[in-house]
């Protein structure tokens, strides 16, 4: 097992608090003899076409089996990778909150500043029905926040949609990775419904038949004006789920 880790950085920026846990995660990797690097993308203005250019770094070098995104804007527990890995699907993700709270939410608490991992929106679309009793569950979509990709995702894209290769004319990607642009992260319309990168991209992935699955447990800390923090199996305990 070989990782790519992919973190686009809007502005060439990234948050103190994301770089804590990106380091604590690469010492837990090395730790498990788990082979990884690091590839950071800056002076990317356009999100879409930045993970496209992850993508096609990723697939150029054969030695890397598994694309794991993440964004420079979140707070996250490392252990979380680590157990993405050990669940062997083909894509998984994480669910983040949100940049608001939730008032609603707010008044269940009398001490709400214990529970901010409670008082968020975290958007999800399960496929599980029923209560649940374990914290993998497979989903509609998955946000590219946090997503481990194995590569075997981005080959049957590939075979299934030849037709969405383009041409790079954007410097410094280096290598092989100019045969390898594919526009999976695109964004439009889908039964009527305008979906964001990460969402066309769940999207075309679950037409090549690939189910998608979500990791549940983990909070998460999502940074803007302040942090703001969600865990989606807490919440669903607390406030239940539709």
């Amino acid at each position: 097992m070989a990782l790519m880790i992919g973190i686009p950085c809007y502005g060439g920026l990234v948050h103190c608090e994301f770089t804590q846990s990106l380091l604590k995660l690469c010492s837990m990797l090395n730790n498990s003899n788990l082979k990884h690097e690091v590839i950071f993308l800056g002076s990317e203005s356009l999100i879409s076409r930045a993970r496209n250019s992850l993508v096609a770094k990723f697939y150029s070098q054969s030695h890397f089996t598994h694309l794991l995104f993440l964004d420079a804007d979140l707070m996250f527990n490392p252990e979380c990778i680590l157990k993405m890995l050990t669940h062997e699907k083909e894509l998984i993700g994480c669910p983040y909150p949100k940049k608001i709270i939730n008032y609603h939410k707010l008044k269940e608490f009398d001490d709400p500043q214990n529970n901010l991992h409670m008082i968020s929106d975290i958007n999800y679309n399960l496929l599980t029905k029923g209560k649940l009793k374990k914290t993998l569950i497979e989903a509609r979509d998955a946000p590219t926040g946090c997503m481990l990709i194995r590569r075997s995702v981005i080959t049957a894209l590939i075979l299934a949609h030849p037709e969405r290769k383009y041409r790079n004319n954007i410097s410094g990607m280096g290598g092989d990775s100019d045969n390898y642009f594919y526009d999976f992260f695109a964004t439009g319309v889908v039964d009527g419904i305008y979906l964001s990168e990460d969402y066309y991209f769940c999207y075309l992935v679950r037409e090549v038949g690939i189910p998608i699955y979500l990791e549940i447990g983990y909070t998460f800390g999502h940074i803007g004006r302040q942090i703001f923090y969600g865990n989606l199996m807490a919440q669903f305990e607390r406030f239940g789920f539709e």
